[in-house]
């Protein structure tokens, strides 16, 4: 029987594990996925952000983190970033334990949280440019239908150096197409 998993928004509970993924993450494993270790006090300053993040409106929101449970148990989180209100946001996902990953898991987490993306913050595109190199994602953003756009080398985020990413995109039209 296949395990219930659902998506909610973040709470005050919930800083200390996202935080936690970031800071105890090999630094292999951080450098796979295109983030710069040069300078990991960066880190530091997550949950005052985070807390900010539960006190903003949708509509003023720079960030909105989504909490992934499975049984009611957290596993990951999916979040947006580069938000603006009424058009676009930037797309991620984390899955916290190594034995959640390869499980379909991701591509369900990110499933159920599109519309909730899509509606609070009234998004007409959903952006994502994983590490090229990084298969996992990539196939995600396939398998969800997302559209891929190009391949190519920026500094996706502040927290990364500049490296080879594949840029997938959905439109409000194609995520109606496909989810509703």
């Amino acid at each position: 029987m296949e395990n219930e998993m659902n998506i909610r928004e973040i709470n005050e509970a919930d800083i200390d594990p996202i935080v936690s993924y970031w800071k105890d993450s090999p630094e292999a494993y951080l450098k796979g996925m295109g983030i710069d270790t040069s300078d990991l006090s960066r880190f530091d300053g997550m949950p005052a952000g985070m807390r900010a993040e539960l006190a903003t409106p949708y509509e003023e929101k720079a960030t909105y983190h989504l909490v992934a449970e499975v049984d009611g148990e957290a596993i990951g989180h999916t979040y947006v970033n580069r938000v603006v209100f009424g058009e676009s946001a930037s797309v991620h996902l984390h899955l916290w334990r190594n034995a959640e990953k390869g499980q379909g898991l991701g591509s369900k987490m990110v499933a159920l949280a599109l519309p909730v993306f899509f509606d609070r913050l009234q998004l007409q595109k959903l952006i994502c440019e994983a590490a090229a190199i990084n298969p996992a994602p990539n196939r995600t953003m396939a398998k969800l239908g997302f559209t891929f756009i190009k391949t190519y080398v920026t500094v996706p985020a502040g927290w990364n150096f500049e490296l080879e990413v594949s840029r997938w995109e959905l439109s409000r039209e194609a995520f109606e197409d496909l989810y509703t």
